[in-house]
């Protein structure tokens, strides 16, 4: 998320907590990967924001890490997004994380 939008889209609230969170998790400026919400974007509504892998399994390993094998009769597939994509999701999350509710207007 670009803190662009942090420092200048949430004035209609005062001590906004997801500003206020941002900003306390470390220093100013700096952009912020969106997980949870590219998730829920995904799952509502996946209209070419990401592009899935093919077919395969997902394990988490001892270590920690995550190992994807490809297998036509895998359950998991895993998503990644193109330079031509990261616009159209950035600008998606701006225009609706930052939205004034409607029961403040």
């Amino acid at each position: 998320y670009p803190y662009a939008s942090i420092e200048s889209d949430f004035s209609w609230a005062k001590n906004n907590p997801a500003v206020e969170g941002y900003k306390n998790y470390r220093a100013m400026p700096y952009d912020s990967p969106t997980w949870d919400p590219t998730a829920v974007l995904y799952a509502v509504d996946n209209d070419g924001y990401f592009t899935e892998s093919e077919a395969g399994t997902i394990a988490v390993q001892d270590s920690g890490t995550v190992l994807f094998t490809p297998s036509a009769s895998g359950l998991h597939r895993y998503l990644s997004i193109s330079e031509q994509q990261i616009p159209r999701v950035v600008d998606h999350f701006v225009k609706t994380f930052s939205q004034k509710p409607k029961w403040m207007n």
